[in-house]
């Protein structure tokens, strides 16, 4: 689930409450920010330590909304990053799932919310947003279950549903994902001893995919699309003979003797019952769940092996071109790009 933030011309947003954050929601960031009597939208971030730079650097002292993605439908593009045009020159954000909406193809449930349902208001009469109780009182009953967060051109601020979210540092924030782990709502500091391994005993549960009839094979290994492990420990490394995931594909392809670090060793087994940090999976002791050390998060089986996937599809991705994808410009309501004139590229 995304996090919205709403926050404040004069308050900094605390670095650290971003990387938090961007340990689950890295599918895209951005914000909007209302500068000189107009609402300026820049997105399309996909590395957190430029995104950091820039909502310091142009959200400190405006008032804005910010917002990080964890993709749930539509493609994983600048496009389907919020912040989105409301129409009569406002902003808008949304963490949460509408799952009544029509989407097109590669468009996210939110893309399709605003276009269908909120523009053709706000075109109409600008002020619905602050004025028009009986749209609120329908706009509330209809997104029941997430978190809306409107920016207008002279600073206004409209939150639905905003007592599902808390106010912290004069700071409005739709969840706790921006709290590190052990802060948040519901954590139970779980012990266990010193000799746990990364690669669970033959006595323990192996956890199980939720497709019917397959076990996950044991950690450090892959399976292919044809069922047989392709994977073999070496040391630090895995040795793919024959077999690599494609996330574009969402298949095993044939690849040529591909050498990759243990990514597999971020994660450590843990014979306990948990909540999954990522999709909020209950995962019962029989079986367990994975501590990711490098994010501090629970993630159950299916998430892990999700996120070592894509850090191999990354690092592959990173050796072909060098070039970081940036988002050149910020958008006015009036559909152009400015230039900000003291961009670093």
């Amino acid at each position: 689930m995304c996090l919205l933030i709403v926050k404040p011309k004069g308050i900094k947003l605390p670095e650290q409450a971003i990387r938090n954050a961007w340990c689950r929601n890295h599918d895209g960031g951005g914000y909007a920010r209302s500068v000189d009597g107009e609402v300026k939208i820049r997105k399309g971030f996909f590395d957190v330590s430029q995104f950091i730079e820039y909502v310091h650097k142009e959200t400190t002292d405006y008032d804005a909304i910010i917002h990080m993605r964890f993709a749930t439908s539509g493609r994983k593009d600048e496009e389907n990053c919020h912040p989105f045009w409301a129409g009569g020159g406002w902003a808008m954000g949304h963490n949460g799932i509408l799952t009544m909406c029509n989407e097109m193809e590669g468009e996210s449930d939110t893309a399709a919310f605003v276009n269908d349902y909120v523009v053709p208001i706000m075109e109409e009469d600008p002020n619905s947003i602050l004025e028009n109780a009986e749209w609120l009182t329908a706009m509330t009953k209809f997104t029941e279950g997430s978190k809306l967060a409107f920016l207008g051109p002279q600073g206004e601020f409209q939150i639905i549903h905003e007592e599902a979210g808390a106010w912290d540092g004069g700071i409005w924030y739709s969840n706790e994902y921006y709290k590190p782990y052990d802060q948040r709502s519901g954590y139970k500091k779980t012990t266990y001893s010193s000799s746990a391994s990364t690669t669970p005993s033959t006595n323990a549960s192996t956890p199980k995919k939720e497709t019917a009839g397959e076990q996950n094979t044991p950690p450090h290994t892959v399976r292919s699309s044809t069922g047989q492990q392709s994977a073999t420990l070496s040391g630090d490394y895995k040795q793919y003979e024959d077999w690599q995931f494609d996330r574009k594909t969402g298949k095993f392809e044939k690849v040529n003797n591909l050498t990759v670090p243990l990514l597999g060793a971020r994660f450590e087994f843990m014979n306990i019952e948990s909540i999954c940090e990522v999709c909020n999976a209950w995962c019962p002791q029989d079986i367990g769940v994975w501590l990711d050390r490098r994010a501090n998060l629970m993630v159950c089986d299916g998430c892990k092996d999700h996120t070592i996937h894509e850090e191999l599809e990354m690092d592959r991705a990173e050796k072909e071109t060098t070039e970081t994808l940036k988002p050149e410009s910020e958008t006015t309501c009036h559909g152009h790009k400015e230039d900000s004139g003291d961009r670093p590229f």
